[in-house]
């Protein structure tokens, strides 16, 4: 999780200034203090949720797994012209001219 909250954090660095203005853009801006926020209170929720909770943490756990299995596919698959389109995203002119020589 480490190393993905990385890759995210280094994304979030890039679109504070690049990409389309969306949500995203403007978390970018105060990253660190949300990626503080969601640690420190996603760590207390788990702490409670798995010593009073543990089935339903379990199952929160698996659909959060799946959820991320689902946005990772997407941010990934943005880099396809055709699915940033469908999603109202704008590539970089140096991104789509790479892709249409390949």
């Amino acid at each position: 999780a480490i190393e993905y909250l990385a890759v995210v954090t280094y994304y979030a660095g890039r679109r504070r200034e690049f990409g389309s203005r969306a949500l995203f853009q403007m978390m970018a801006k105060r990253w660190l203090e949300l990626l503080a926020i969601f640690v420190i209170g996603f760590g207390a929720f788990a702490s409670y949720v798995d010593h009073f909770h543990l089935q339903i943490w379990l199952g929160l756990n698996f659909w959060a797994a799946f959820l991320h299995y689902a946005y990772d596919g997407l941010i990934w698959k943005l880099r396809q012209p055709v699915t940033a389109n469908t999603l109202d995203v704008e590539l970089p002119a140096s991104s789509t001219a790479t892709r249409e020589v390949s």
